[in-house]
């Protein structure tokens, strides 16, 4: 047991050994033959001199180690070395060879895969077929070798939890295609089609969507925290109990979009257009909503907690029940705005707009606010008389 441990700890020391010194090695070929490289690389990419190289060089292994337990050896460690690869033991050796050629052909291998990869894409989308085991097994291995999908056409595409995570596929026409529970997390989407797209939990966290068309796209409990959807076109699209955390949405397309429970929690849209959206019971706290467009939109129940709302267009917006502890609502355009039972702590609401926008059972509100809001314009359905 004892002098099969020496061994294992010879070979041990000789193995680090060689990494020490191959570093500088192959440092000086990297700076100075990279020619010489590319002559090697092109040559082992001929079949027939793969094999000779392989055989060469197991040819060569083995007459070292003959060389070497011909030469008188006093080294006690030398000597339990080669007692390890002496050539009586060389069996062990041939598959050197094997070895080697599997290495010269890993290249063409790739290079295979890619192209037989690309032909059955090319062929389900020739045969208009929607769902394909094979299309999917495809695509996976063209983004495990690092391959661009950048303008993949497979509109109404079955790829339902596929795996695409970091995959570039910019422009990309995925119009109506089932990706239920794809993983897309950290993948290049700018300005893809995904009109109508079926994303249901789907796992998009980082991922990038500047531009993306996702026009009544199905985001139900889709993972999109910290994706960028800077500009993105998503409206009337189905957001519920999605999770948009430290999303960029400036000047996202969020028209009649239904967010009804979704996770918005420190999300960046400002300047977004979410007229008409549909945000109930949407937890929004700390987000950015500066500038944004949100006339008509239902927030009842929404969490607006320390949320930005200065400059906000809020006209007509239903913000019963709302909690909005905190939140910065200076220049916010609240006319016709219903904020019967919103809670207003800390809220300078005072400083909004507040034109025939119905208030009461507010909690957070003083009689001096109280009697401000009155004078600029405010209902208060509790108003004594």
């Amino acid at each position: 047991m004892n002098k099969l441990s020496r061994k294992v700890r010879f070979i041990k020391v000789i193995f680090y050994e060689c990494i020490r010194f191959a570093k500088p090695v192959v440092g000086f070929l990297d700076k100075f033959v990279k020619p010489l490289k590319a002559i090697c690389f092109s040559i082992i990419n001929q079949v027939f001199l793969r094999i000779v190289l392989a055989i060469i060089f197991s040819f060569l292994i083995v007459l070292f180690v003959s060389w070497l337990e011909k030469i008188p050896i006093n080294n006690n460690i030398f000597k339990e070395i080669l007692s390890i690869i002496k050539v009586d033991n060389i069996e062990a050796f041939s598959i050197l060879a094997l070895a080697l050629l599997y290495v010269f052909e890993t290249g063409e291998r790739r290079q295979k895969t890619i192209y037989e990869a690309w032909q059955v894409i090319d062929n389900a989308a020739a045969a208009k077929v929607e769902t394909s085991y094979a299309r999917i097994t495809a695509l996976q291995d063209l983004n495990r070798y690092g391959v661009s999908l950048k303008g993949l056409d497979v509109p109404k595409a079955d790829l339902e939890k596929i795996n695409l995570s970091k995959a570039e596929l910019p422009e990309a026409d995925l119009k109506k295609a089932i990706l239920k529970g794809a993983k897309l997390q950290r993948a290049n989407l700018r300005e893809a089609k995904l009109k109508r797209a079926n994303l249901r939990e789907a796992k998009l966290q980082r991922a990038k969507l500047q531009r993306a068309n996702l026009r009544e796209a199905e985001l139900q409990r889709a993972k999109l925290q910290r994706a960028n959807l800077r500009e993105a076109e998503l409206q009337r699209a189905k957001l519920q109990e999605a999770k948009l955390q430290r999303a960029g949405l400036y000047k996202a397309k969020l028209e009649e979009a239904e967010l009804q429970r979704a996770k918005l929690q420190g999300a960046n849209l400002r300047v977004a257009k979410l007229q008409g959206a549909n945000l109930e019971e949407a937890n929004l706290q700390e987000a950015e909503l500066r500038k944004a467009e949100l006339q008509g939109a239902d927030l009842q129940g929404a969490d607006l907690q320390g949320a930005d709302l200065q400059v906000a267009n809020l006209q007509g917006a239903n913000l019963q029940g709302a909690k909005l502890q905190g939140a910065k609502l200076q220049g916010a355009k609240l006319q016709g705005a219903s904020l019967q039972g919103a809670s207003l702590q800390r809220a300078n609401i005072e400083e909004a707009e507040v034109e025939n926008a119905q208030f009461g059972n507010n909690q957070g509100i003083s009689e001096e606010t109280r009697a401000k809001l009155i004078q600029e314009g405010a209902i208060f359905s509790d108003a004594p008389g």
